[in-house]
């Protein structure tokens, strides 16, 4: 007698893979650099701006958080799904302290989905984000963090993967974004960079899953 043997695959777990980050630009309507060498559909974009003035919503894009801090430090934070077809664009913000730059993700099966996000802003010389909830695992968290000009980066912030960094030579406002790959549900970790001056200062934190 012949068994015909089943041949079992166990399922591609679920995660979210950082892929890629496009150049950094500033200035007055600054072109957004797309990271185009490995894009595809499905993919996860995070645009991230720092400013001293309002950002015009990119066409296909959707706002996920902004706000003004001292009426000079102005912090928005944008993603979309993409089509595959993204090219460079010129930013809505005409306001020569910009700074921005796109961070690419990818589902390894299944879709990205948005969470939600936090918002949190002060003076001083620490900055920090507020706790997300992470309801659905495994997940992606995007910590923006924005400071008035100064000569000096913001810090480092321990616990995660550094994406984009500003440049910091007084005549734009700083920028730091960071990523870190969530597994477990619950109250996600504050994170704060280590200032070295006294400013003020706006983060946003985002978090993604794949269903």
């Amino acid at each position: 007698m012949i068994f015909n043997k089943l041949l079992s695959t166990s399922s591609i777990p679920l995660s979210i893979d950082f892929v890629s980050v496009g150049n950094m630009s500033s200035g007055s309507l600054p072109t957004v650099d797309i990271p185009t060498t490995d894009l595809q559909a499905g993919d996860l974009l995070v645009l991230c701006v720092c400013s001293g003035g309002d950002t015009t919503t990119p066409s296909g894009w959707t706002l996920a958080a902004s706000f003004t801090q001292g009426g000079q430090t102005r912090i928005a934070t944008f993603y979309k799904i993409s089509d595959g077809s993204e090219t460079d664009f010129t930013l809505g913000n005409s306001q020569d302290r910009t700074q921005c730059g796109v961070i690419q993700y990818r589902p390894l099966s299944g879709s990205i989905t948005y969470s939600n996000t936090s918002t949190n802003n002060s003076n001083g010389t620490n900055a920090s984000t507020t706790s997300q909830t992470i309801n659905t695992v495994p997940a992606l968290i995007v910590s923006h963090f924005c400071k008035a000009p100064n000569n000096s980066n913001i810090g480092t912030v321990s616990g995660t993967n550094q994406r984009l960094l500003g440049t910091a030579d007084g005549s734009l406002t700083n920028f730091r974004v960071v990523d870190e790959f969530v597994d477990t549900t619950g109250s996600s970790t504050v994170r704060s960079e280590s200032g070295l001056y006294s400013a003020d200062w706006c983060t946003n934190a985002l978090s993604f899953y794949v269903s």
